[in-house]
This record gives C-alpha cells, structure tokens and sequence, in this order.
C-alpha cells in the first residue's frame, strides 16, 4: 500500500519523516486508514484489546492475521499500516532492483510504501524484539496476469530488502495460515470478552473456582455457565459468558481453539498456573496481574 508524503503531511500538520520505528503504543499513528485505499473484503476499525486504540484493517486477511495478534500473549504492540520510512530508503531498494518505485498515477510523485503489520513481541526477560508481516491472498502472488503477478512481488521484495536491512524479521502471510475454526472462535472469544464491570470481574476467583468443581468435559458451555451463574448469584448466564470469554482471552483458561466453541457442546479447556494462582490468592481490578505477559 502507498500514500503520498505530502498528502500524510498536510492532514497532520507535522513532517512524515517524524512517524518511525520510535511512535508505538498510544502515540502510533496509521499512515494509512480504512478512508485512503480501495480494498478486498470487507475494511474494518477494530478496537484491540493488546493496545487500547484503533485498528485499521483494509481486508479480511487483516482482520484475522489481527485477532491471532492481538491473542498472542508475547505481543505487546500492534502496529497497522506500517510506514517505510524515510522513503529514500525505498527509493534506493527500487534503484537497485532496477524497477519503479510506486508512484502516485496522478500526479507520478513517489508515495511511501507500507507494511500491514509491524508486532512488537516481549520475550522471558522483557527484550522487545519487532517483526513485520506483509498479508496478501494467495491469489495475488499466483495469478495469470503476468504483468500484476510481477508488480505485486517486486513491491513485497522491496518490503522484504527494508526490513532485512534493519535487521528485523519479514514474513509473507497468505490465508494457508489461518485456520477458519480458530478465527471463528477468537471472534467470539474477543467480542465477550469486552466491557467487563470491575464488579463483575472481582467474581473471578469464584468463577474459576466454580469452573474447577465442575466437569465441563461431561457439560455443555451453555449448561457450564448456567450452573456457574446460579453459584455466583450472577444476574444472568451472560454474565458468566463474560467472564468465561475473559479468562480464555487472558490465557487463563487455556482452550483448544482449533476445535469449534459452541454453547450446546462441552468446552475443552484446562486451567493455566495463573489461573491455579487467582484461585488461591484471589484477585482484584484494581491491582490486575500481568497475566496476559507471562
């Protein structure tokens, strides 16, 4: 993807060549959005739970490869529509490769390219590491138009030499990698897993507690969180579906996602060592372990 460094300029008022590796968190800012670029599938702005701010997303591969992401317990930073900046750095790659630099077609002036995602992953001993990912479906890279084929993977081979050139990890990311139960369920999971009271979640030790009397090999999930509701004295079963969506969200509870979560059949999970520790010592939202960094 591409956007011109005046155009970025104008609308925010401040040099592109400020918008680096260094913006993350809070402070990162898309240099593309849903608004800027046609798109495959449908475009979404999705809130993350990773980091509270939102996600442009300009396809469906974006939305999923964005659910494993935000998901993923060693991730810690999300970074869409990554910009390759200062663009003389891409300008050189192209120079190099003997091939053109994406333009704009309008007005021919060079545009910035982009990354879809650039993750930042925390390690054992609190070592940030970066890793840059390119989605594209697998249709793009193989189709019969030679002439689209070659642009498509001259402008990813120049994302690749970029990154390569920092040091930093780039991996090419097609729909083979997803599995469709395992997005399915992290859809549900994230959905439910939103919005929780700090009343409701001081009844996560009990929760869990109640979780571990029961078996859930042998119960349905909807039979599952009614019996826990009904222990709790939760004012509904959805209550209970928060908070069971929560900890599987939290990797306390840690389920198998490659099988479909469905209310009318048992849930296979097993309790985190996290999870055993909540149990024990109780737990309180105003002093949240760090559970999803372990």
């Amino acid at each position: 993807m591409t956007k011109s460094v005046t155009n970025f300029a104008s609308e925010h008022g401040r040099s592109a060549q400020a918008l680096t590796m260094s913006k993350e968190g809070l402070d990162y800012e898309h240099w593309l959005t849903v608004r800027d670029v046609p798109s495959l599938g449908r475009k979404t702005r999705a809130a993350g739970h990773t980091v509270d701010r939102e996600h442009h997303l300009l396809s469906d591969l974006e939305t999923n490869f964005f659910l494993i992401a935000d998901f993923a317990p060693n991730v810690i930073d999300i970074r869409t529509q990554f910009p390759l900046l200062p663009i003389e750095q891409t300008i050189q790659i192209a120079q190099d490769m003997g091939i053109r630099h994406p333009a704009d077609r309008k007005t021919a002036k060079w545009t910035v390219m982009t990354t879809d995602f650039l993750l930042t992953h925390q390690d054992r001993k609190g070592y940030h590491h970066y890793h840059a990912y390119s989605i594209k479906p697998s249709s793009r890279l193989t189709e019969e138009n030679r002439r689209r084929r070659t642009r498509t993977l001259e402008k990813l081979e120049i994302e690749r030499r970029l990154w390569l050139s920092l040091n930093v990890p780039w991996t090419l990311v097609t729909e083979e990698a997803f599995d469709p139960i395992m997005i399915t369920n992290l859809k549900w999971l994230s959905y439910g897993a939103r919005d929780l009271t700090p009343e409701l979640l001081f009844q996560l030790p009990r929760f869990l507690n109640c979780l571990a009397g029961l078996n859930h090999l042998e119960l349905s999930l909807t039979q599952l969180l009614a019996t826990s509701a009904n222990q709790l004295h939760l004012d509904d079963q959805g209550c209970a579906q928060q908070l069971f969506c929560h900890s599987a969200w939290s990797h306390l509870l840690l389920v198998n996602l490659h099988q479909p979560i469905s209310l009318s059949l048992p849930s296979s999970f097993r309790f985190s060592p996290l999870a055993q520790q909540i149990i024990t010592n109780g737990y309180s939202p105003r002093n949240q372990p760090e559970y999803r960094r372990e």
